[in-house]
């Protein structure tokens, strides 16, 4: 039995499709990893009260001591790190400016894929028109539109939908609101 169904055209082509979509969820994976990253070194970098973060210096000055008298005390100080500090912080933004890139490319495929959609309907339809021109059958002129969307008013103020989902859910708003 011969198939004539070529799985391996039909799996690259698939494949081709979908590699923006898979690469976007890849970089977004990467975001979340190096997002896990920069916590845990940042948990065990800042916990550490001696740790790379600080360093310390001998400081003294008259305090109460122990003994209930008052006089010099000499103790360790630990201060951050400004270098530290200042590393910490950049990376954060660099976090940050991660975030807005991958929110942007993901906005951007989706829009993409939206108008790809659109222009294979209107592909379709050419191929429609075309397809009933050679063939001599008529068409009608409904069909041949470019289709418009969207939600609009009439002059009656109200609603109208040029999308079937969208005319579903209008048609149900309005028999609730005059029912």
């Amino acid at each position: 039995m011969n198939n004539p169904i070529n799985y391996e055209h039909v799996r690259s082509k698939i494949e081709a499709r979908l590699a923006p979509i898979l690469r976007l969820h890849r970089r977004r994976n990467w975001f979340f990893a190096h997002v896990v990253i920069f916590m845990m070194l940042n948990l065990t970098f800042w916990s550490w009260s001696s740790g790379p973060g600080y360093y310390s210096s001998q400081e003294t000055g008259y305090y109460y001591l122990p003994d209930g008298g008052f006089g010099p005390q000499t103790f360790t100080v630990w201060h951050q790190q400004p270098l530290f500090l200042a590393a910490t912080f950049c990376w954060f933004l660099v976090l940050i400016f991660q975030a807005f890139n991958i929110w942007g490319a993901f906005r951007r495929e989706k829009m993409i894929q939206r108008e790809i959609g659109q222009e294979m309907q209107l592909e379709k339809l050419s191929l429609m028109a075309e397809l009933s021109r050679q063939q001599g059958s008529i068409i009608p002129e409904e069909m041949l539109e470019k289709p418009k969307r969207g939600i609009g008013l009439d002059n009656d103020g109200e609603l109208f939908s040029s999308d079937e989902e969208n005319e579903a859910v209008l048609s149900q708003a309005r028999n609730h609101r005059h029912g």
